[in-house]
């Protein structure tokens, strides 16, 4: 009967198991033998495939100590010889020089008088001619305002009253402010002449005459404008053509007042003018700025505006508290191209500047006036005016920079800042060298760059 292998080696024994110890007679065949030697080596090489973590060093070789200081000799050995690659790398394909020059700046002004042509209409720097050109607009306005003014107003009542006769058939003339009593004591009187025809009979029965007259308050206020009523007359007091005599209204006394009103004035209508001119005004100059050319300019001093019409709803002295007032005004402005004023400032500045120097362009600066201004839009050659044109600039010494460059070509970064510091045109020099530990400008023209800065 064949035996196991834990017939031979106990399981509690089995991690011990030494093969060499082992005899092929306790096996059944040479076969199995040799695949459990197989198997028992495989487990044996696992354990020692790392023997400084997984097993205990040997004291006698001390190999783990002899490869750590192999393993760190090669790491700085690389690491040396990567800095070297890159230095070297760097110095030829990444070194470069850069230098910021500021030169010494002046200020330079010119000044001159250049007359404004409106005719001709071209540009002649020699003579000292600069054509220019009217630019006109129109704007209509309306508004209304209310009255300014304050009156002290007083009117009469008025109204109709029907005065009849029953005192006999003859008629009754009535003179011109014959007086009227009304039954709470008013008094009105007739306003005109008046004739009562006489009464007439219908059988037995008397018809009293009648006739319908005008008749006004003798006091303004409106406490006379009374409801319909009766009135009396008191001329024929006493006699018996009191009680013959009367009159009655059957509508109401209208118109009567007495109190301030609104009035229109001549201060009122200037106020009135005075604002819807200036609104207008500046709504014509807010257009002509908008609407100019985009290469003209607006000599603002020109501006010439004025009110060509109006209309009033009322005149002065008018009882009103509204008036509408409409307005046309019209406005007149000389304006120039830019790019004239620039080429005249341009050859000022170029005729006065030292020889030797330029001027930085972006710092040219004009200013002008105008005098012996006349502006005439129906007829331009009645209009002329005279400019004064101030400009100013930076110069500086013109540095060539493409020689700097050449001249700099290897020198170290103490000989650069020597050499262009001592040059009496140059203000102050800024040095940048690339990579960090290079000590001098590269012999390559192509990897140095040389600006001026004018800021």
């Amino acid at each position: 009967m064949s035996k196991k292998f834990y017939d031979i080696i106990p399981p509690e024994k089995k991690n011990e198991f030494n093969l060499r110890k082992a005899s092929f007679a306790d096996f059944d065949s040479k076969r199995e033998v040799e695949a459990e030697l197989v198997m028992a080596t495989k487990k044996s090489k696992k354990k020692r495939v790392f023997p400084g973590i997984f097993g205990k060093k040997s004291k006698k070789t001390g190999l783990r100590k002899k490869s750590r200081k192999k393993a760190i000799f090669g790491t700085l050995t690389s690491s040396v010889l990567f800095i070297i690659i890159v230095i070297v790398f760097s110095s030829l394909f990444f070194s470069k020089t850069k230098v910021e020059i500021w030169p010494k700046i002046e200020m330079i002004s010119s000044a001159k008088e250049i007359n404004i042509d409106f005719e001709q209409g071209e540009l002649n720097i020699e003579k000292g001619i600069i054509p220019g050109e009217i630019f006109d607009d129109q704007k209509n306005g309306s508004q209304d305002f209310l009255a300014s003014g304050q009156v002290l107003k007083e009117e009469k009542a008025t109204g109709i009253i029907k005065v009849y006769n029953e005192y006999s058939t003859s008629s009754q003339p009535l003179l011109i402010n014959t007086r009227f009593v009304s039954t709470d004591g008013k008094l009105f009187r007739s306003i005109r002449r008046e004739v009562i025809p006489g009464a007439t009979y219908q059988g037995s029965k008397l018809i009293p005459g009648e006739l319908e007259i005008e008749v006004r308050a003798a006091e303004p206020g409106e406490e006379y404008n009374i409801d319909p009523t009766t009135f009396s007359i008191p001329g024929f007091n006493g006699t018996p053509k009191y009680t013959a005599f009367y009159g009655k209204s059957s509508s109401q006394m209208t118109g009567g007042f007495k109190g301030q009103v609104p009035k229109v004035t001549d201060g009122g209508l200037d106020k009135a003018k005075q604002k819807l001119g200036d609104q207008l005004k500046q709504e014509s100059f807010d257009f002509l700025k908008k609407a100019i050319p985009a290469d003209f300019i607006i000599i603002e001093e020109t501006l010439t505006q004025e009110v060509v019409e109006e209309k009033y709803s009322v005149e002065t002295g008018a009882e009103a508290g509204m008036f509408n007032l409409k307005l046309k005004v019209e406005s007149r402005v000389l304006m120039l191209k830019k790019s004239h004023i620039q080429e005249f400032a341009t050859s000022l500045i170029n005729q006065d500047i030292p020889e030797g120097r330029v001027f930085q362009d972006t710092s040219l600066e004009t200013s002008f006036t105008t005098k012996d201004f006349k502006l005439d839009a129906k007829d331009p050659k009645l209009s002329n005016a005279v400019l004064n044109l101030e400009v100013t600039a930076k110069t500086y010494q013109d540095i060539d920079l493409e020689e700097v460059k050449k001249s700099l070509l290897g020198k170290t970064f103490q000989e650069v800042e020597i050499m262009l510091g001592d040059q009496p045109e140059i203000e102050r020099v800024k040095l940048k060298l690339g990579p960090f530990w290079r000590k001098n400008v590269p012999d390559d023209v192509n990897k140095v760059e040389v600006n001026l800065n004018l800021d």
